[in-house]
């Protein structure tokens, strides 16, 4: 019969053994590359310290092995800064462990079509802002910039396969006014490193886009 362990046996040094602790790298660019005296196997996780910020693709090597990518969980390249991150080793690659999160942005400008798509993402998308560009009247009592019946949009995904969207109507002037034929989506798909999206009619003038994603 096996023996389990008890809470008084599991000291800090057994706990410290279940998620082993590298120290800090040394790198070349996005290579970086560490020396320890840990064993890693497949499937298990360490943490360590990277010494740098990446750029583009960082890969690392442990001792004499093959440098491998280091990944977020949706397979996209982590981005890395001078900080202790935990990672997953698959045999693959090195997967980061809910580390690494940090909210990138895109942004562009939109034409007056009814359906856009927004590709060649860095990273996976997960919420779509729609700006519209602003008309500008001058009246009697002053000049005004006002949304007028495009107001903003925003859509958001929810899970792998809900989509939230919203129609956030936004008049920029001292007398608020809603507008029926306000553009709305019609639809939104978000892939992993696209958007397509459709609206309830086009948009003259054309709009402004913010992407939002990790």
């Amino acid at each position: 019969m096996t023996k389990g362990i008890t809470l008084q046996e599991l000291d800090s040094s057994a706990i410290v053994n279940l998620i082993p602790y590298l120290g800090t790298t040394s790198n070349n660019g996005d290579a970086y590359s560490i020396t320890t005296s840990v064993p890693i196997d497949v499937n298990q996780k360490f943490t360590i310290k990277f010494n740098a910020v990446s750029s583009t693709a960082p890969t690392l090597k442990i001792n004499e092995g093959t440098s491998r990518p280091i990944k977020k969980a949706n397979g996209n390249n982590a981005k890395l800064y001078a900080s202790v991150y935990t990672l997953f080793w698959d045999g693959s690659a090195f997967i980061l462990q809910g580390e690494g999160g940090d909210i990138q942005v895109v942004q562009g400008l939109g034409d007056d079509n009814l359906k856009g798509t927004i590709a060649n993402l860095p990273f996976e998308p997960v919420i779509l802002l729609i700006l519209a560009s602003p008309n500008v009247y001058a009246w009697s009592d002053g000049i005004y910039a006002a949304a007028q019946s495009f107001g903003h949009l925003f859509a958001f995904k929810a899970s792998e396969n809900d989509v939230i969207s919203n129609d956030i109507m936004v008049s920029l002037n001292f007398n608020h006014n809603d507008y029926s034929d306000a553009v709305r989506f019609r639809s939104v798909t978000f892939g992993p490193n696209y958007i397509n999206y459709e609206f309830s009619k086009s948009n003259p003038g054309g709009h402004y886009y913010y992407v939002l994603g990790t």
